[in-house]
């Protein structure tokens, strides 16, 4: 696609405006105060990745099983990372009964966590469901007997891990939640916490937002009454056009491609004709620039920071990422302007993903700068006496 040449200058009236804005966010977040609830966490999960261990929604149960993606448990001990987050289409491992685990995939969930056990990391579970129903699994009519079935899912995991990892295994109750309506996602969350805590009063959940678990779903949701011991989650791919642009996967609002971070006038593509005549892609094109830059993030993750403070309740950031195929120095701006404002609120970062379509590779192969920066930003080094033992290997 052919880029707009011309140089852009900001006008002279528009500099000082623009550079005070500039300070008084770079001062907001060197001055950011973070609660000890919040602080607590930092530690126990530093820098953190999402590994596709067991939720391969386009393979069959079979083929996952046999894929050996533990190997990517060693890489990421190997990277320096702290933490790995193991979405799980937990429907896909079950018995005809189709409630509940086969052996072989609770012996291998087992495996990773012994592996991170040893090797003094965290690990987060997460419930990802693919079926068909995904899409409106918690928006129709059968919400309830779907909450149910998770809960006797769940029930089964916790017992697997039960007197284990308290201080580095967190279950995440599901991902991405699209209710119609908050107050249904709110009581999916009370009526599965009053079934599932008494079961270990001990564990650490970790409980997201509504609408695709997103900033501004933290605008209805309430913190779950009298459970102490609960994480709120959120994920962060705004501007979406930007970090998931190409994606053959959302044709509909991801095929505007050339997108530049941060916004640079001299960058953008020109607007093409099938979006000029897009309504929804029409403003947000027109709209890149007032959210393609870390002042927008910075008012991002405010909000969360605001809900954490008001609730006194930890939050922590599961997802974030760009799609590979964009070049790698607008995926390190993003990724590096991310990491930083979620460090100054002392929020844990788990990047999206290892090693598929939004790996934290270059093109070349390497890690991405920007990752290899915020890892590196966590001073406790890897201890040398620490022997790297291979996946499934005690």
């Amino acid at each position: 696609m052919k880029k707009i040449t011309a140089r852009y200058c900001m006008p002279l009236k528009w500099v000082f405006p623009f550079l005070i804005i500039v300070c008084i966010v770079s001062s907001s977040i060197a001055q950011t105060d973070i609660p000890e609830f919040q602080k607590r966490f930092v530690p126990l999960f530093d820098a953190g990745v999402n590994i596709s261990l067991l939720e391969h929604y386009w393979s069959t149960a079979d083929v996952i099983l046999q894929a050996g993606n533990g190997k990517n448990l060693t890489t990421a001990y190997k990277l320096g990372f702290k933490t790995v987050r193991l979405p799980m289409d937990f429907t896909l491992f079950l018995k005809n009964d189709k409630v509940t685990f086969t052996e072989e995939v609770k012996k291998k969930i087992s495996l990773a966590f012994d592996y991170i056990n040893v090797h003094h990391m965290t690990m987060i579970l997460s419930f990802h469901e693919f079926g068909e129903s995904a899409s409106n699994r918690i928006t129709n009519e059968r919400i309830m007997a779907d909450a149910e079935k998770g809960i006797k899912i769940w029930a089964q995991i916790i017992n697997l891990f039960k007197g284990k990892g308290y201080n580095n295994l967190y279950f995440e109750l599901y991902d991405e939640p699209r209710a119609k309506f908050d107050e249904t996602w709110e009581m999916v969350n009370k009526m599965a916490m009053a079934r599932l805590r008494p079961l270990d009063r001990q564990r650490y959940w970790i409980v997201g937002t509504n609408r695709y678990m997103s900033v501004r779903g933290f605008q209805g949701l309430n913190p779950i009454p009298g459970d102490d011991k609960v994480l709120y989650s959120f994920h962060f791919y705004n501007p979406y056009i930007f970090t998931h642009q190409g994606a053959p996967w959302d044709k509909t609002n991801t095929y505007l491609t050339g997108l530049p971070y941060p916004y640079a006038a001299n960058e953008m593509p020109p607007i093409t004709e099938k979006a000029r005549n897009d309504k929804d892609m029409s403003y947000n094109y027109q709209h890149y620039s007032e959210k393609a830059n870390k002042a927008y993030i910075h008012q991002m993750f405010m909000m969360a920071h605001e809900w954490s403070m008001r609730n006194n309740v930890p939050i922590i950031c599961t997802e974030t990422g760009t799609i590979a195929t964009i070049p790698d120095k607008y995926r390190n701006n993003f990724i590096r302007d991310v990491a930083d404002v979620l460090k100054s609120y002392g929020i844990p970062m788990v990047v999206w993903e290892m090693d598929q379509s939004f790996k934290i590779t270059d093109k070349n192969g390497n890690l991405l700068s920007a990752i290899t920066d915020w890892i590196n930003s966590y001073k406790e080094p890897k201890s040398t006496e620490l022997k790297i033992k291979p996946f499934g290997v005690n």
